[in-house]
């Protein structure tokens, strides 16, 4: 049964206990005030909105300034949703609007990113891969075009590569010292 029918069950119920119970003025009383509780409406477990910080409003509003100098015609965003979306990445993944202005003007001017984050969600989404290349850290990964996954399938290629070809690797040696082939 859904809620709204459940709701409406008791209050039967309890309208003909009410016509049963008719000697016993406390539990009438007490019927009243549940059937008067019952017919109110409830909410549905609605979330109580904490409030925004003051840098999400700022954020959300530069991402949509920044993607609407490129693209005049982009739509107008839901900017609760948006407001909302910047607040989990202030609060819950823990970026100040110092870094979310730095993350936000870089990834726009990327000529890859800046098409694929166009909403704080996609933001939030990829947080952690936009601040790799940008780490004031690692200076390095801010210039390299390469992606890592290439550099990997490469290095795992010629470690394949070495068997098939018949050059002797040091890991398919057999007990006895000679070279095994490995079997794929």
């Amino acid at each position: 049964m859904t809620d709204k029918r459940k709701v409406l069950h008791a209050i039967e119920v309890l309208k003909e206990l009410e016509i049963r119970i008719v000697g016993l003025e406390v539990s009438l009383k007490n019927l009243q005030d549940l059937r008067t509780l019952l017919e109110k409406p409830h909410s549905t477990g609605d979330k109580v909105k904490k409030p925004l910080t003051p840098g999400s409003v700022m954020c959300a509003e530069w991402l949509h300034s920044l993607i609407k100098h490129r693209k005049p015609n982009f739509r107008e965003p839901n900017w609760p949703d948006w407001y909302a979306e910047m607040d989990k990445i202030m609060r819950i993944d823990r970026r100040t609007c110092e870094q979310l202005h730095e993350l936000i003007g870089w990834c726009q001017q990327d000529s890859f990113w800046q098409n694929n984050i166009l909403s704080p969600s996609k933001l939030r989404k990829q947080l952690d891969r936009l601040e790799l290349p940008t780490s004031r850290d690692n200076p390095a990964l801010a210039n390299t075009k390469i992606s890592t996954s290439l550099i990997v399938r490469s290095e795992r290629a010629a470690e394949v590569a070495i068997p098939i070809i018949g050059r002797s690797d040091p890991r398919s040696k057999s007990r006895t010292g000679g070279i095994r082939r490995r079997r794929w």
